[in-house]
């Protein structure tokens, strides 16, 4: 299911993403939890992979494989980029300027956080 963001536009006319009621509930709930490991890239691909052919995408191509990526860090850690991207665009832009401002790394976090980008950018590009 595809949603629409939820925007505020300020007097000043910025618009500000607010993020989901759903979104603010797996946060508390994250909140709570432990902080696991991240997977490596394989494991996550793959996990990936089987998220998709469950959905109905037996063989999906490289876009929408990294929109059933999960998250393996922050407030929305276990959450797929699709559903990031549905329910917290503030978050993704956050994440996106972080990764711009840091240098790519070789760490399981640092690649992670590049398929992100990959994900967001290739998202907006989409939709315009």
């Amino acid at each position: 299911m595809q949603r629409q963001p939820t925007v505020k536009k300020t007097a000043s006319g910025y618009i500000i993403f607010k993020p989901t009621e759903e979104a603010c509930r797996v946060k508390a709930a994250n909140e709570k939890k432990l902080l696991n490991r991240c997977m490596s890239p394989e494991v996550v691909r793959g996990d990936a992979v089987a998220a998709a052919v469950k959905a109905g995408l037996p063989n999906p191509d490289n876009f929408t494989l990294l929109g059933f990526y999960p998250m393996q860090i922050g407030k929305y850690r276990g959450q797929t980029f699709h559903w990031l991207m549905e329910n917290d665009m503030g978050y993704v832009a956050y994440l996106v300027n972080q990764v711009e401002r840091e240098t790519a790394g070789s760490s399981i976090i640092s690649i992670h956080k590049q398929k992100l980008k990959v994900t967001a950018f290739t998202f907006v590009y989409k939709i315009m």
